[in-house]
């Protein structure tokens, strides 16, 4: 009571929140089906790239990233900054699906150290012994949650370097959790609803809408006006798609074209959307 949060029910200073961390933690670990005496997760105030970010500023080692996109180019560009981009480490590192043009990097190496999940999980499996995700695209949660999943193991090979005291490192994120405690102020409303979430997940109806979506799309647009597969539709970028593009508000902040993406959106948004597909195609 009086505490320094205003409306959440309790602060993240109370056992109250730590047992209510731990416990959307170990939901987490359940739905992706990772085991909690090898994995830790830790919930990252911001967006995917700030878990992203997160992790490449907490290791030890450089990092070779072996694939392409711009995502993939974006981790190239902060690990230039920071000084640990190698294209001859043995670590390697790289984005499970680029969004940016629907492609799903199906041939990463089996031992890839570091993976972007972002907009892949979990209707891909996330690879990687660390790897990071957000709650507010496929799991459907608020926007400014992210998360980064890693292998117990990193603590003790040397791979996380521990001296530093920057928001951006793990090495105190598994501090402060020892005691009960998280380095910074988290976002206790997103964890909650996080938690509600994970308990009400129906993956096989998840699985099943996607793929609904995206045929029924395919019905009305020709195959040679789609870039890619999976989640993400994105259209290749001509008059058609630029009129759609005006009349739904679709996301066109991709260089190759417009996109929808198939887990938002509403039974009835999407009805709209067939009605109107064969006005442009």
């Amino acid at each position: 009571m009086f505490g320094p949060n205003h409306s959440p029910r309790y602060h993240h200073r109370e056992r109250d929140f730590s047992e209510h961390y731990a416990d959307t933690a170990r939901l987490f670990c359940e739905f992706a089906g990772i085991d909690t005496d090898d994995w830790d997760v830790f919930f990252v105030t911001g967006s995917g790239t700030c878990a992203i970010q997160t992790i490449l500023y907490s290791l030890s080692d450089q990092l070779n990233v072996v694939t392409e996109g711009h995502f993939s180019d974006r981790i190239k560009r902060y690990l230039t900054d920071i000084g640990k981009k190698s294209n001859s480490s043995s670590k390697t590192a790289g984005v499970v699906y680029e969004t940016s043009i629907s492609h799903l990097n199906d041939d990463l190496p089996d031992d890839i150290f570091m993976c972007d999940c972002v907009s892949s999980f979990p209707y891909y499996e996330p690879k990687g012994q660390i790897w990071a995700t957000v709650t507010s695209k496929q799991i459907g949660c608020a926007p400014g949650l992210s998360i980064v999943v890693m292998k117990k193991s990193l603590w003790d090979d040397g791979s996380i370097n521990f001296a530093d005291e920057s928001y951006l490192s793990l090495g105190k994120f598994k501090a402060k959790r020892e005691d009960h405690q998280t380095p910074h102020t988290p976002a206790i409303t997103l964890i909650d609803d996080l938690n509600e979430k994970l308990r009400n997940w129906d993956a096989e109806r998840f699985r099943t809408m996607i793929s609904k979506r995206r045929n029924e799309l395919l019905m009305h647009i020709p195959t040679d006006c789609i870039i890619g597969d999976g989640p993400v539709l994105t259209l290749k970028d001509d008059e058609r798609s630029r009129g759609l593009t005006t009349l739904f508000n679709l996301y066109n902040y991709s260089s190759d074209g417009p996109q929808i993406f198939l887990w938002s959106g509403t039974g009835k948004q999407y009805d709209k959307l067939y009605e109107r597909l064969g006005e442009f195609y």
